[in-house]
């Protein structure tokens, strides 16, 4: 009978790790699609500063002309 109890808590243990386990590969999942949305939105900030910064220096000989 012992043996019974101790075989039905450690499958409800096993149960209930891979629970847990899955849940937190879930919010991994998540962070990730956040931290790739966010990348994204980095490197559509560095196009913009970059063609900013390559307008600045097309324009850079006219104002030394001035």
């Amino acid at each position: 009978m012992l043996l019974w109890i101790l075989l039905l808590g450690l499958a409800i243990g096993l149960v209930l790790l891979l629970v847990h386990q899955g849940r937190t590969q879930g919010e991994i999942d998540d962070r990730v699609q956040e931290l790739e949305a966010e990348n994204r939105r980095l490197c559509e900030r560095v196009n913009t500063l970059e063609k900013l910064l390559l307008e600045k220096e097309k324009s850079r000989p006219f104002e030394e002309l001035e």
